[in-house]
């Protein structure tokens, strides 16, 4: 990782030697409190049902034993406690409570269908505002998982079933748009091993949930990335390449998704069907016909559209990198039928306080937004005129953002606001802590310089609670340890550094490399500072018996 580290040298060597703030320690903020979970643990406990536990659903990745929620919409939040029995019938189940008088009172049990919790979260669901309550059953491997979901009935005064669903994965996803608070929902159904027919949906008041195809080309782009991925690594396999072209078309690509189809048709597909095949590859057709001259692409990594003409989007081909000067760089290419590319052009994307004019680059100006300048820089080749009036014409039609809607995940965000919380409290314990009148108490010890930590950070104890909210009981013995924080006269000391990063995990993007249950590995894509050039931080969760936690190493991101 990038990270801006400061060693501080201190030349006396006495008790009280170094008296001064590091400066990056004033930009740091003491952790703000809410109610402590294990305060609450225990408060609550003696409510839980005669042989059962707190037990932590295996989805939203982030989520612990509890969560407070307004579910009937009095502007109080109601407390939801999941837990597990322990006997040989693994009965999970819920428990509402309300805040009566200070104290947390039972006002619903709720019983759970399967033998595992899969999912526990609100969300507004029927988008009036008020968040309804989503508990997911696991069922079993081959029959997956069933969604109860719950709304808040003011006549009756209590939550009511408002319906349920069955699904083997799911997604629950937010507008980015905010004046849209009504939540998506994303359902994956097995067909068979890693293969899922998906669906996007939204609540109706009338007819319960229907497809919401207004918001395909925002989600069906990530399903095509996960068949293209599993299309890739097993070429042969025909059924890949039928679900990547079904993806395509729900994306808004049929030029991408008939040559996947394509693909798929000269292998010997029996699952699914040559007339699924050919059934599909008809729709796509038909698309095609249906399509106006140019067709909109997204590019993600970038935020900016651009248009292609019909004739050259099926062999329209980017490649992204980072330059070497920190901006962000899209090679555009064409392939050609020998399967060389042909050079177009290159968009390169710089910080605007890291440089003084993008002319200054051999480029010209495309636009700007609060933080970031594009420019476009053309390539001289051998293209007849035809050719490079089609290429200035793609130019012109770039434009910032997207061409359509864009989701947000629920489970990303609560997993990335972990993550930003570890770093935060991370960064704090390296900064020190809160430091009486300003003053830094250092001394030398084994012969290294350590300073003395604030008196929020002084004991042990104090550390491993800041610790404990976002990481494992594993990983902060092990940053104990390899830190270097020492006992010394009564107070705990660390060796006298301090810094900061200049990663940006609010914008990171999430991608899951490994689930193994109750353990499951990440990838960030993380930007530096406002630009787009990203590093990739790996970072493994673990469900613990206090909800969900890091399990790697404070500072490893």
């Amino acid at each position: 990782m990038l990270r801006l580290v400061l060693f501080i040298l201190c030349s006396a060597v006495l008790l009280g030697g170094c008296n001064f703030v590091p400066e990056p320690a004033t930009l740091i903020k003491a952790p703000q409190y809410a109610e402590a979970s294990d305060d609450l643990l225990i408060k609550t406990k003696e409510l839980l049902p005669a042989g059962t536990i707190y037990a932590a659903a295996s989805q939203p990745v982030g989520g612990d034993p509890f969560f407070q929620v307004d579910l009937d919409g009095d502007g109080n939040n109601e407390m939801v406690i999941l837990y597990q029995s322990i006997g040989k019938q693994e009965q999970p189940g819920a428990l509402i409570l309300k805040k009566v008088k200070d104290e947390w009172e039972e006002v619903t049990e709720i019983k759970g269908t399967g033998y595992e919790i899969s999912w526990a979260s609100s969300a507004d669901i029927t988008g009036d505002g008020k968040q309804e309550l989503l508990l997911g059953w696991k069922i079993g491997a081959s029959a997956g998982n069933v969604l109860d979901i719950f709304t808040w009935d003011s006549q009756k005064g209590g939550l009511e079933k408002l319906t349920q669903l069955n699904y083997h994965e799911m997604e629950i996803l937010y507008p980015e748009n905010k004046k849209d608070s009504q939540a998506r929902i994303a359902i994956w159904q097995r067909e068979m091993a890693d293969v899922y027919s998906t669906e996007l949906v939204r609540w109706d008041p009338g007819t319960g949930f229907q497809q919401d195809y207004s918001f395909y080309p925002a989600y069906f782009s990530k399903v095509a990335e996960y068949y293209e991925a599993r299309a890739q690594a097993v070429p042969n396999a025909s059924y890949y390449w039928y679900y990547l072209a079904e993806a395509r078309l729900k994306e808004g690509h049929p030029e991408q998704a008939l040559q996947a189809i394509q693909r798929g048709m000269n292998l010997k597909a029996t699952i699914p069907s040559s007339a699924e095949f050919e059934k599909l590859k008809r729709e796509i057709e038909e698309r095609l016909h249906q399509e106006g001259e140019t067709v909109n692409y997204y590019v993600k990594e970038a935020d900016f559209t651009l248009a292609v003409p019909k004739s050259l989007a099926a062999n329209l081909i980017l490649k992204s990198e980072a330059g070497s000067n920190n901006q962000f760089i899209v090679n555009v290419y064409s392939a050609l039928e020998n399967e060389n590319l042909s050079f177009l052009f290159t968009v390169e994307v710089y910080q605007k306080d890291w440089i003084e004019t993008i002319e200054d680059y051999g480029l010209s100006r495309l636009f700007e937004t609060d933080t970031l300048i594009y420019g476009i820089r053309k390539h001289e080749n051998d293209h007849s005129q035809t050719a490079k009036d089609m290429t200035n014409k793609i130019i012109s039609s770039i434009r910032p953002g997207a061409y359509f809607e864009k989701l947000k995940s629920l489970e990303e965000q609560n997993l990335l606001k972990m993550v930003q919380t570890a770093e935060k409290n991370y960064w704090y314990i390296t900064s020190g802590g809160k430091m009486e009148d300003g003053l830094i108490e250092s001394f030398t010890f084994n012969d290294m310089d350590y300073r003395y930590m604030g008196s929020d950070l002084d004991t042990k104890e104090k550390v491993v609670d800041l610790l404990s909210s976002t990481f494992t009981s594993k990983a902060i013995h092990q940053y104990m340890e390899m830190a270097g924080i020492v006992e010394h006269n009564g107070k705990l000391a660390q060796p006298n550094a301090d810094g900061g990063s200049i990663a940006d995990f609010k914008r990171a993007s999430v991608f899951l490399t490994k689930d193994l249950g109750p353990e499951k590995e990440f990838d960030l894509k993380v930007p530096l500072g406002d630009g787009l050039v990203t590093e990739t931080v790996h970072i493994v969760f673990r469900n613990t018996d206090k909800g969900w936690r890091i399990d790697s190493l404070p500072g490893s991101f």
